[in-house]
């Protein structure tokens, strides 16, 4: 058997800006270019990076798949501090190994149906956006994790105006962001599959980890909280995978539904971990359908009142607790 991993290709710039390469201030790859760092035969995939310090106008397609006899998925980066606008598609999966990881690090980022109005290749859009139909390509096979930094006036903020829905695979995602998450649409699992999901706000860790890593404290005039429901309504569905959220040292609360908007969780046999200060649903349609859940709000209050519905055991940690559920809740050690 031939083992060819596949190779490194860097435009723009290295991994994460770095190394020690020089930086492109906008980066432009068209719709009809194609970087390709599969492995042959049976190897890793490669290394890929496109980065643009002020811009990266992603329309191409990047491949860094393992190899058809073996082989784990590569590693691949689309990343932009500020007009970040990924139109693009990736696959880094593995046919018979792990799959392969999809960064995206921008500051301030919106998931939406569109991508950034481009007027030039060689400029930058006004703001970071991210084609959500993308993701969903990409979730079938990679797993796929948005990054966010702050600076100024971007509080690196996470906004999910879009569906994010893949079509196959058990996959991961990760939003990690150094401000707040903000779901104003669903993220949903195929029918038949899983999908392991990670909210992480207030998030000080390296873009590679797999293990959150609080900032010291949540920045002055920053929200960092995670909110389902925020401005539209917003449903959680992981088809039985992970559902993880975290605010951290200083962070906010988890909360489902603002006004008349809602917002729901759904983990089916799925495991629920909330680490939040505080965590609320406004009162109607906003609840919690989960198996084993360890809620953790902190310093903060649960206030749970509607139709939730937990099939398992949930540990309760909080200042007070209200919880209503459709069944006999089953209580682990709590306070």
């Amino acid at each position: 058997t031939l083992f060819r991993s596949g190779g490194t290709i860097r435009v723009g710039g290295g991994y994460q800006g770095g190394e020690g390469l020089t930086t492109a201030s906008v980066t432009y790859l068209g719709p009809d270019a194609v970087l390709d760092a599969d492995a042959t035969q049976q190897g890793n995939g490669g290394s890929v990076v496109l980065w643009g310090n002020d811009g990266n106008n992603f329309y191409g397609s990047i491949s860094a798949r393992g190899g058809v006899l073996g082989g784990d998925g590569g590693r691949v980066e689309t990343s932009s501090h500020y007009g970040l606008n990924v139109q693009g598609s990736v696959d880094a999966s593995a046919a018979n190994g792990a799959a392969g990881n999809w960064l995206i690090d921008p500051y301030n980022v919106t998931i939406q149906n569109g991508a950034g109005t481009l007027s030039s290749p060689f400029t930058a859009t006004a703001d970071s956006t991210i084609k959500a139909s993308d993701l969903d390509a990409a979730l079938n096979g990679t797993t796929v994790t948005v990054f966010t930094g702050s600076s100024g006036t971007s509080n690196g903020d996470i906004t999910v105006n879009a569906p994010i829905t893949p079509s196959a695979g058990n996959n991961s995602l990760y939003l990690k962001a150094a401000g707040g998450i903000f779901l104003n649409a669903d993220i949903t699992a195929n029918a038949s599959q899983t999908l392991n999901l990670y909210l992480w706000s207030n998030y000080g860790g390296a873009a590679a980890d797999i293990a959150y890593l609080s900032n010291a404290s949540c920045a002055g005039g920053v929200s960092c909280v995670v909110t389902v429901g925020d401005t539209s309504n917003a449903a959680i569905s992981t088809g039985g995978g992970t559902l993880d959220i975290r605010t951290g040292i200083g962070g906010g609360a988890l909360t489902l539904g603002t006004g008349s908007k809602i917002g729901k969780i759904n983990t089916g046999i799925g495991a629920l971990t909330v680490h939040t200060t505080g965590i609320t649903e406004a009162a109607g349609s906003n609840t919690i359908v989960a198996s084993t859940a360890t809620l953790d709000a902190g310093s903060g209050n649960i206030t749970l009142g509607n139709a939730n519905d937990f099939t398992g055991t949930a540990g309760l940690a909080a200042g007070n607790a209200q919880i209503t559920d459709a069944n006999s809740l089953v209580l682990g050690n709590g306070t």
